[in-house]
């Protein structure tokens, strides 16, 4: 157990490289959590059919399940695309509230290098999200622009540029963010 876990806020893009880099983490890091909210959401009934309803549902229970395991004396990485700073603002209460060291870090890259991955990878990431389209574009697009205003939002977040295929030196640079905020 921890003395003083940390929350880590892993921001950025879709497709840029969050759960991977949340994944080696974990590798590195026994009984840290990856609160991953694509999957969480994957495990509600029907979201793809509500998804305005079960997107908050799913960020409570990734707060919910955080706040937990904070308390319970162990890291939590959240890798999740910010669209609004108050979810990020709900994640720093959290860590002031549990005495966590919260840690925000967003993975950048250019917005065409972002919606290209976007597209390689083929899906919004959620399982059992439908396969990306050409009509999709504009809301790629679109969520990439509102990461971006966001991100400008939140001066003390670190950026780390992603670089595609370069993942342990990603992650290099995200555990020396962590080890020295």
């Amino acid at each position: 157990m921890h003395r003083h876990p940390k929350l880590i806020l892993l921001n950025g893009p879709a497709g840029v490289g969050k759960n991977t880099i949340a994944q080696a983490y974990l590798a590195d890091h026994p009984l840290a959590l990856n609160a991953e909210t694509d999957l969480l959401i994957a495990q509600l009934g029907g979201w793809l059919q509500h998804e305005n309803l079960a997107w908050p549902l799913a960020f409570s229970l990734v707060k919910s399940i955080t706040r937990a395991h904070l308390l319970a004396g162990y890291d939590v990485i959240v890798p999740f695309l910010l669209l609004d700073t108050k979810d990020a603002e709900a994640l720093e209460a959290i860590a002031d509230e549990t005495k966590a060291r919260f840690v925000e870090i967003a993975l950048v890259t250019t917005r065409d290098d972002a919606i290209a991955r976007m597209f390689e990878r083929g899906s919004w990431g959620e399982p059992g999200s439908p396969p990306l389209a050409e009509a999709d574009r504009p809301l790629v697009e679109q969520k990439y622009d509102k990461f971006a205003q966001t991100l400008a939002k939140r001066p003390l977040a670190h950026q780390i540029t992603s670089v595609k295929g370069e993942v342990a030196s990603t992650y290099k640079q995200v555990l020396a963010t962590i080890n020295l905020s």
